[in-house]
């Protein structure tokens, strides 16, 4: 059922209320007349308490539907094939944004060995700095491990791991109907290397 609501000539006319029905048959305004030009005879019927009561259903129903659609999981996103290529983007512009050599550096002043690491040729070294490629590669097995936890646990929206100074955070943020609701806009995803930290455990 339409109301005046429907109507283009809505916020112009003087006589619009919530509830009234539309009758394109018996509206007697035009976009050119004035106010005062509208025959005051005119009035439209108004709802039975069935149709409003019907008109309010319709409403809260097409709102629930749009909240319904909106992703809710970091599992939701990666399922999503626009989201996912972002995420993907996310990972590869990580390997060109992190500077490696200064990890390395940093690991090779502090002495900072890792029980297993893989070379350039993957042979496996224990207990030494591992090489600049090792800290890439082991980035690159902490990102897929991430990608697997992720379909493992469907309903989660929070994911947080620190593994050999490694730490990946991903969290999806409130929808907000103004922006997209894709990986860019709804979900923080955070990769750090952290050579010291205190966390209070609170």
């Amino acid at each position: 059922m339409k109301t005046c609501k429907d109507c283009i000539h809505n916020y112009h006319c003087p006589m619009p209320q919530e509830g009234y029905n539309f009758n394109p048959d018996s509206c007697l305004y035009k976009p050119n007349y004035s106010t005062l030009e509208v025959k005051k005879e005119y009035v439209s019927p108004k709802c039975t308490v069935e149709e409003e009561k019907q008109n309010k259903k319709d409403f809260i129903k097409e709102v629930m539907e749009k909240v319904q659609d909106t992703k809710k999981s970091l599992y939701d996103f990666l399922m999503d094939r626009d989201s996912y290529k972002q995420f993907r983007d996310c990972c590869d512009n990580a390997f060109f944004e992190i500077d490696f050599n200064k990890i390395h550096r940093a690991m090779k002043a502090l002495n900072w060995t890792w029980c297993t690491w893989i070379d350039f040729d993957y042979n496996e070294h224990t207990g030494t700095v591992p090489s600049e490629f090792g800290i890439k590669q082991k980035l690159h097995e902490d990102l897929i491990n991430f990608e697997k936890w992720v379909m493992n646990n469907p309903g989660r929206k929070t994911y947080f791991t620190s593994c050999a100074g490694w730490e990946i955070e991903a969290k999806v943020e409130d929808y907000n109907p103004d922006l997209p609701d894709d990986w860019d806009n709804r979900v923080y995803f955070n990769i750090r290397f952290v050579l010291e930290s205190f966390d209070n455990s609170i």
